[in-house]
């Protein structure tokens, strides 16, 4: 590569990093490696299905093909990958997801899921036990809540009583994956319906597993804390009267536990929305349990309580990653069409713009935001695919393996590679 077009092509961005770039001798020039720069990526959208987010960024007639992001995916495929969600489920089911540390076989198959699905949903009084106190709440809630919500409560009971899967980790293989092909498979009809997964601090009473400065006494002398963006949960949207409606879903049970108020909830009346400010409060009313503390709730939208949350020396990492991958997860939450997911997660940040508008979606929910959302994750999307070099061992790089930085907003972002050392 030539060492002046290098510098011409990022110097709208800086040079940061290319000090300490490797110097490879060939043809009596110097060659870097694009991993050890700060560059652009720029877009060409021959599909155009990112909606709009692309435009004005077309590649400088000196722009690297490292630089250059093509996106070729159609809209069918991007239905298709969200479509495919379901395969994701099965292989974990089956001991077969090859990513999952700890793999195993577990008990029931998504058909089974969907019939327990069906059987809840279609008639609850029946299906259920009604006078146990677990499946009575859940009766009584499907009673009142809209179709697409009751659906949903039925198929989170559907995977805790057809499978042995507990834990949330585990449960967002599931539910997430399989709404939408339930949803087809019954031949409901649901505008907009999408469950899509979503991360969240929660409290946890395991001293190794609390990040630094969010340890907490209780009054019996023990200590709570949390471990960061590690709880799993989904958020539910679907129209209502012409109108997008959210839910924040905890995909573990479909009743109330002593660490969450509701399994199924406006996201403004969770206990993820507690003000710090507020201090210690009550999960449920009206009951002897101890308070919590709100500094250990938070999903990946309350970005201004996690603010507070790391001022008050909270350590929360990465929450530009977690808040990419929701919105790539609400195109492709199965991550079956993905090449690259880095081991220890995207190292991603993103502007104050855009968690602002990721934080007022997920409140005040509408089909524009939802869409700005989505095209911002198919954008996300394809630099995360890109293949930028290749390492010592001519395995590919891509975009997801190295730190990215996010500009600008949901409808207009603007993305930037920053310089790693690559050790050779």
């Amino acid at each position: 590569m030539n060492r002046r077009r290098l510098l011409a092509t990022i110097g709208g961005v800086g040079v940061t990093g290319l000090a300490g770039c490797n110097a490879i001798l060939g043809n009596d020039e110097e060659e870097f490696d694009p991993r050890e720069a700060e560059f652009q990526y720029f877009f060409v959208d021959e599909t155009g299905t990112l909606g709009g987010t692309a435009e004005g960024q077309e590649p400088p007639e000196d722009a690297e093909d490292w630089q250059i992001v093509r996106n070729t995916v159609t809209e069918s495929d991007w239905k298709a990958m969200q479509g495919n969600d379901v395969e994701r489920a099965r292989g974990y089911l089956a001991g077969e997801a090859t990513d999952v540390a700890g793999r195993e076989e577990f008990e029931g198959t998504v058909e089974e899921i969907v019939q327990r699905t069906q059987e809840i949903y279609e008639n609850p009084e029946e299906a259920l036990d009604t006078s146990s106190a677990t499946e009575g709440h859940i009766f009584e809630q499907m009673q009142q809540e809209d179709d697409p919500v009751a659906f949903t409560r039925a198929l989170i009971h559907a995977t805790d009583t057809v499978t042995d899967v507990t834990s949330s980790g585990g449960k967002a293989f599931l539910a997430p994956n399989i709404a939408e092909y339930a949803v087809e498979e019954l031949g409901l009809e649901f505008p907009e319906y999408e469950l899509s997964g979503i991360s969240s601090t929660e409290p946890t009473g395991l001293e190794d597993q609390m990040i630094e400065g969010s340890m907490r006494e209780t009054e019996d002398g023990g200590t709570v804390g949390t471990g960061g963006m590690t709880h799993l949960l989904s958020l539910l949207t679907y129209e209502k009267g012409g109108e997008l409606q959210n839910k924040y879903v905890e995909n573990i049970k479909a009743h109330p536990t002593s660490t969450f108020r509701s399994m199924l909830r406006d996201p403004e009346d969770s206990a993820y929305r507690e003000p710090i400010e507020g201090g210690r409060f009550k999960i449920h009313e009206n009951t002897q349990g101890a308070p919590m503390w709100p500094e250990h709730y938070a999903t990946d939208f309350e970005q201004e309580k996690l603010e507070k949350m790391r001022e008050m020396g909270i350590d929360i990492e990465r929450p530009g990653m977690q808040l990419v991958s929701t919105a790539v997860n609400m195109i492709d939450d199965g991550l079956n069409d993905r090449t690259s997911r880095p081991v220890d997660g995207y190292r991603i940040t993103v502007s104050d713009e855009i968690k602002e508008q990721a934080e007022d979606f997920a409140l005040n929910p509408t089909k524009e935001k939802k869409e700005k959302i989505e095209n911002f994750g198919k954008i996300s999307y394809s630099v995360l695919e890109k293949q930028i070099g290749e390492d010592y061992r001519s395995d590919p790089v891509y975009g997801a393996d190295n730190p990215i930085r996010i500009e600008g907003s949901l409808e207009n972002p603007e993305f930037y590679h920053e310089p790693v050392e690559v050790n050779t």
